[in-house]
């Protein structure tokens, strides 16, 4: 058993996992915020005044790009450093021993 996979089983380690992912994504929010009010500063110096609908299509559209980025990346993360890929991997092995075993390891498998 490898030591992640035991970090999966132990609530502990993943409770701090899940802090670790909760303070990336409140920075990334904050960083988010920022980029927005200075791509909207940007737009308001170089094209001049702004409508409300480039002010809204630029705040949802700059803050859902980045912020669903840094959501998938921060699971990823998550996902990694908890155990959970380990987990995962010990069962598509277990899955090919089975198959291997019994014969059959799927298509294209050749067995010498």
């Amino acid at each position: 058993m490898s030591d992640r996979k035991r970090r999966a089983d132990n609530p502990a380690p993943v409770a701090l996992d899940w802090v670790r992912f909760r303070r990336i994504m409140i920075w990334m929010g904050a960083a988010t915020a920022a980029v927005v009010v200075l791509s909207l500063i940007w737009l308001e110096i170089e094209y001049g005044p702004l409508s409300w609908e480039t002010v809204v299509a630029t705040v949802f559209g700059l803050a859902a790009t980045i912020m669903l980025a840094a959501l998938l990346m921060g699971l990823i993360f998550l996902s990694s450093s908890s155990g959970y890929d380990d987990a995962v991997d010990d069962l598509s092995r277990q899955k090919e021993d089975r198959r291997r075993f019994q014969g059959d390891a799927g298509p294209g498998y050749r067995q010498d």
